[in-house]
């Protein structure tokens, strides 16, 4: 199925208030180093970094949210001045349980996602993106399928399209 180009066929972000990220897959390439000690490190695009200041400069909140334990995606939240939400591993419950707390509904949440574990709360939002390498299952019910791979600037990606009729405050 050919997905939709957001430069072509312009949606209404107007409502959206909250983008909700993976982080494995989409923040990075998917990729772990494993260290002889066993210490992984994961490679991020600085280019998402730009996005999500652009997101907030704009009055979007952005959050990760990973079904990883790992101390990385903490590490990274904390230098994009976001929370991460980890270890979280039935994400559609959790999505849930934050717009009820949150009062805020479907159709002001984007959510990107990658993998297998995205795909219940990604059937279920208005607005939905993937990589351009996501798995095959998440391509067929992403609303929109990006130009860019994971780890190489979909956050960036994203803000542009959210926020291309909004300006740098």
């Amino acid at each position: 199925m050919k997905k939709l180009n957001l430069f072509k066929a312009r949606a209404d972000f107007s409502k959206i208030s909250l983008v909700i990220s993976d982080f494995d897959g989409v923040m990075t390439d998917g990729k772990v180093e494993i260290s002889e000690q066993g210490f992984e490190s994961v490679t991020c695009s600085r280019l998402d970094g730009i996005g999500v200041k652009l997101l907030k400069k704009n009055g979007i909140d952005v959050i990760i949210l990973s079904s990883e334990a790992n101390n990385s995606v903490k590490h990274r939240a904390k230098k994009l001045n976001i929370t991460a939400y980890t270890n979280v591993l039935d994400k559609l419950e959790f999505v849930t349980n934050l717009q009820t707390k949150k009062r805020i509904s479907s159709d002001e949440i984007f959510y990107i996602g990658d993998e297998i574990n995205d795909l219940a709360i990604m059937k279920i939002l208005t607005y939905t993106a993937c990589p351009k390498d996501a798995n095959s299952e998440i391509k067929k019910v992403a609303k929109y399928l990006l130009n860019s791979k994971g780890g190489n600037g979909v956050i960036r990606e994203v803000s542009d399209l959210i926020c291309l009729d909004k300006k740098w405050q």
